[in-house]
């Protein structure tokens, strides 16, 4: 088989496809494509992070990525547009609910410490 075929192969392999379907398709008998396939899955190949296609063997350094496409769309940031209405109504929910919640907090603390300080005396208490 010549480079071409092989590299073919291994891509159509990614892609999902069956052993029939590339048998037909590249008129290679299907214990061939069987017996190139597995011997390449032992072989080390290498394939890109992003689309998963087979990397060549001849380059300079070891690859990750098949273009400078692929490269991009995975170590640039993702920049998320969110409608600012909604942003603003989500801070807005969380925020009255933090402060509800220390709100009680706090009130509680300070009517139990004016309750220990400014203690009334009751006859009936006796320590």
């Amino acid at each position: 088989m010549a480079e071409k075929e092989k590299r073919t192969i291994l891509d159509m392999r990614v892609a999902g496809k069956q052993y029939k379907e590339i048998s037909a398709q590249l008129g290679i008998d299907v214990s061939a494509l069987k017996m190139f396939v597995h011997r390449q899955k032992h072989n080390d190949v290498k394939q890109c992070v992003q689309c998963k296609k087979v990397l060549p063997k001849d380059a300079r350094k070891p690859q990750r990525f098949c273009s400078d496409k692929c490269r991009k769309r995975v170590t640039q940031p993702r920049v998320y547009i969110i409608p600012s209405q909604a942003v603003l109504s989500v801070v807005f929910e969380l925020a009255a609910l933090f402060f509800r919640k220390v709100r009680s907090a706090v009130s509680s603390y300070i009517a139990q410490g004016l309750m220990r300080e400014y203690e009334v005396y009751d006859p009936s208490n006796t320590r």
